[in-house]
């Protein structure tokens, strides 16, 4: 199979019809004729950064887990195969 060289703008259109439009990857990739292996390339390379936590949420957001596991491990018995290695 020979290699195709797509231009930056179809592979921005490509990648906004999945992140913005909400398409399935598989659909977006049958109806280009685009491999999935290319989509998720184009989808790391034009899909944005990553979504950063703020420091200031991450300490919130350890305490909520936190209770919650512990709201938990006092409503459920103990799991021997789970043990406390969700943290």
């Amino acid at each position: 199979m020979g290699t195709s060289n797509y231009s930056d703008e179809f592979k921005r259109d490509a990648v906004h019809q999945i992140m913005v439009r909400g398409y399935a990857v598989r659909e977006v990739s049958g109806r280009l004729g685009v491999s999935t292996h290319s989509l998720y390339k184009w989808i790391k390379l034009f899909g944005g950064p990553e979504p950063v936590i703020p420091p200031f949420l991450e300490g919130c957001i350890r305490r909520i887990h936190a209770a919650i596991f512990s709201f938990w491990a006092g409503v459920m018995p103990p799991m021997p195969m789970l043990g406390r290695s969700l943290l």
